[in-house]
């Protein structure tokens, strides 16, 4: 079974006058030393939630899903856009009218103003992680558009590319409405180096 784990380089200029503000500051987070929250609907690990030098607000938490669960029901964000990684099960997102079912490794960005909800497709627990992020500058969504709008993409259909330490996919690199850079992708090691799929992001 392939198995997602998510690696955020988290760092924050201390010599910065932005970082006089931040509340989210450079850390390593492990995720079973974190609580699990719940409802009727879903457990929920968060990760972090806070102000960082370039965005406003950055929260990361774990969703986890029962079959047929949804966390809540469709919505959107005026100013935030959300990105979804699924670290295992079946996951059936909708954005904007658009659907598609991913499986762990597969990622979905929602863009200010795009409906989006999402629901356990599977016969067993489905888990996956949300990475929302808002800016104080304006969403600019003529730049979203042009570069395609919010994404979907499955693990199956982004190909590997094979390097000297294991084989890396790219799930999407172009801008946002709040990046002019949003390179996301996979770096899976052999096992003389690691065993799992890391994810990499990064924002420019």
């Amino acid at each position: 079974m392939k198995h997602i784990t998510l690696v955020l380089a988290f760092f924050v200029a201390i010599n910065s006058l932005w970082s006089q503000t931040d509340s989210l500051t450079s850390h390593v987070y492990i995720l079973s030393e974190l609580p699990v929250q719940k409802d009727s609907s879903r457990g929920r690990i968060q990760i972090m939630d806070g102000r960082t030098p370039y965005m406003s607000n950055f929260e990361v938490h774990l969703t986890l899903l029962e079959p047929g669960k949804a966390a809540h029901p469709p919505h959107t964000h005026a100013n935030t856009e959300e990105l979804l990684i699924v670290r295992e099960g079946k996951l059936k997102v909708t954005i904007a009218g658009k659907t598609k079912i991913l499986e762990a490794g597969g990622v979905a960005m929602s863009m200010p103003g795009d409906e989006h909800g999402a629901v356990n497709a599977g016969n067993s627990k489905c888990s996956y992680y949300v990475l929302k992020y808002t800016k104080e500058m304006k969403p600019d969504m003529q730049k979203a558009n042009l570069s395609g709008g919010s994404i979907l993409v499955d693990w199956s259909e982004t190909p590997a590319q094979k390097t000297d330490k294991g084989e890396r996919r790219q799930q999407f690199n172009r801008p946002t409405s709040l990046f002019g850079k949003f390179d996301f992708h996979t770096t899976q090691l052999n096992k003389a180096f690691q065993h799992s799929g890391i994810r990499s992001l990064e924002f420019t």
